[in-house]
């Protein structure tokens, strides 16, 4: 059995990361996790100022896909040059 490959797609905005990380999701047959998404999710269902918590939600989930063997595509802006 292949290892699974977690792809990161991180920088700043309106550069392409989407559009590619979309292309490699269809590619490999990858979960696409997109930190963004993730974000307002917590934000829209749990009412709380999101401040790292999609990150941590993010690893979690991946680290579940990529023990199960599945590829996995994380996505995310950082405009913040100290997230790059």
């Amino acid at each position: 059995m292949n290892k699974a490959i977690l792809f990161i797609f991180s920088g700043l905005p309106a550069v392409g990361k989407s559009t590619l990380a979309k292309s490699v999701v269809k590619h490999f047959g990858a979960a696409y996790l997109r930190i963004d998404t993730i974000e307002q999710g917590l934000k829209d269902l749990c009412r709380i100022n999101v401040e790292g918590e999609g990150y941590r939600l993010t690893y979690r989930i991946a680290a579940d896909n990529l023990q199960l063997g599945n590829n996995v595509v994380a996505d995310c802006c950082n405009p913040i040059e100290l997230t790059r």
